[in-house]
């Protein structure tokens, strides 16, 4: 999440001279898409792990 932050950062002063409001909340969703985005993949991983070590189990 720091990374993401970080790496908008820059836009950020922009985004606060300018008073629109639509362009923050294009922010706003741009970050929370790849912060689900990146959730969403490590869920994945470790849903795929976990039914590694599950079958692993079964087998013994």
């Amino acid at each position: 999440m720091a990374y993401v932050i970080r790496k908008y950062a820059k836009w950020a002063p922009v985004i606060k001279m300018s008073s629109n409001t639509e362009a923050m909340s294009f922010f706003e969703n741009l970050v929370l898409e790849l912060c689900v985005r990146r959730c969403a993949r490590r869920v994945t991983w470790l849903n795929g792990l976990a039914m590694k070590v599950q079958l692993s189990n079964h087998g013994q």
